[in-house]
């Protein structure tokens, strides 16, 4: 992966059915049209590409320091002051099979970023609709909207905002309110409705705080439910990234589908070993033997882990060469977990946020600390607004195949890795 260029594999078979239901009753992996997913990761050196594009200021946050103080997961180091910010892929303490820890030359440029919340993610997808470059983060495959509040009462569990301006937000949106005064005013939730007056947008959302009427000033930033229509990258929703990392329509014999239990073509556990990365059904996962083991405990010599000294736990995306899924995809099981666009189901209890309901996006893929089978790890426990411990992305594209095409997954390659950021191409 010698470039900041994105390389993906299409995914077809149109018309698969869904996984077996998990123990929610939920079930995962129908998609009937053709997209595209990203073959790896998104890494540390085309986010860096994307900070130096549009974040010399970062009102956003697009940065999170962790992407540098974290050495167990870091890949970013920030210099320069507000408006002349100035990003650059660090180097990290790496792990070598024959003589131990040492420090990699080629730092983390093809390492996973990390660090990211949703709107990081989203931003970077707009950003990647539009051309790179100069492009919007706020508009494209997603219109992110962020208004001034002046108001908002509660009433029989619903609040009602209001917002300054025509706002181009729909039900079924979510929105995360903050800076008005009063319990449960601070809320991350799903729109309900939306009523438009002499110059203000009314929505409401469900909040089971107790009654009452707000003070003060705040801001609302509302995230789409979906993307656009004619977006040409987002993240994937979870049906399309299930599918991309566990189906095959041969997986039981020509013509028998199924679903494996890793994203490694397999239903046993993968091995973490880096002696042999071509080998099958390898992945950058703790081993399920106990919490004294760490990632790739096989070649770590005993050295504990440690976030102040490192060493850098991820490997580079596609280092499992051997271990692909059946469209050609890599490590959608280790490394990172992975945002997906859906909104989890409002029932569950990481869905819950100040008294408001709705308020997260699944993420899946076990990571490098995880030993869960990743076809039944879903992980709802971060907000869109919250930057997560080895959370990360990759992107869907959209597809030119038709019904009458029928797409040959991508023979996986091993990934060549670039010496230095500055041979890094646009």
């Amino acid at each position: 992966m010698p470039t900041t260029a994105m390389e993906f594999v299409p995914i077809g078979n149109l018309g698969n059915s869904s996984d077996a239901a998990d123990s929610n009753g939920l079930s995962f992996g129908k998609v009937d049209y053709y997209y595209n997913i990203s073959k790896y990761e998104t890494t540390y050196g085309q986010y860096a590409e994307f900070l130096n594009a549009v974040a010399k200021s970062d009102p956003h946050g697009l940065f999170n320091p962790g992407m540098q103080q974290d050495l167990l997961l870091n890949g970013i180091n920030r210099t320069g002051t507000d408006g002349s910010y100035s990003y650059t892929v660090a180097g990290a303490t790496s792990l070598n099979t024959t003589t131990g820890l040492n420090q990699n030359p080629e730092g983390s440029v093809n390492k996973p970023v990390n660090y990211v919340n949703y709107l990081d993610a989203i931003r970077f997808a707009n950003w990647m609709h539009n051309g790179k470059g100069t492009g919007s983060t706020e508009s494209g495959a997603y219109l992110i909207t962020t208004a001034a509040l002046v108001g908002a009462s509660r009433l029989d569990n619903i609040i009602t905002y209001k917002a300054t301006g025509d706002l181009s937000i729909s039900v079924g949106d979510q929105a995360q309110a903050s800076g008005l005064t009063g319990s449960g005013f601070e809320t991350r939730s799903t729109i309900r409705s939306v009523t438009k007056k002499d110059g203000f947008t009314y929505f409401t959302v469900q909040n089971r705080n107790s009654n009452g009427i707000a003070t003060g000033s705040g801001t609302v930033t509302v995230i789409p439910a979906t993307h656009a229509s004619g977006a040409r990258y987002w993240i994937p929703t979870e049906n399309e990234w299930y599918k991309a990392a566990y189906y095959n329509p041969n997986k039981n014999g020509i013509g028998s589908a199924g679903y494996y239990d890793w994203a490694t073509k397999s239903d046993t556990t993968p091995g973490n070993t880096l002696i042999n990365p071509s080998a099958p059904n390898l992945a950058n996962t703790r081993t399920n033997t106990g919490f004294t083991k760490s990632p790739l405990s096989s070649i770590f010599l005993g050295q504990l882990p440690d976030p102040l000294v490192g060493p850098n736990m991820l490997t580079e995306v596609g280092a499992f060469s051997g271990s692909a899924s059946h469209y050609g995809t890599f490590d959608q099981d280790g490394n990172i977990t992975e945002w997906n666009e859906s909104i989890y189901d409002p029932t569950a209890v990481f869905g819950d946020y100040n008294g408001s309901v709705n308020g997260t996006r699944s993420k899946r893929g076990a990571s490098f600390y995880n030993p869960a089978s990743g076809s039944s790890l879903r992980d709802d426990g971060l907000m869109p607004n919250d930057a997560g411990y080895a959370a990360g992305f990759r992107l869907a594209s959209a597809s030119t195949l038709t019904p009458n095409s029928n797409p040959t997954p991508v023979t996986p390659v091993v990934p060549t890795v670039s010496s230095t950021l500055s041979s890094v191409g646009a």
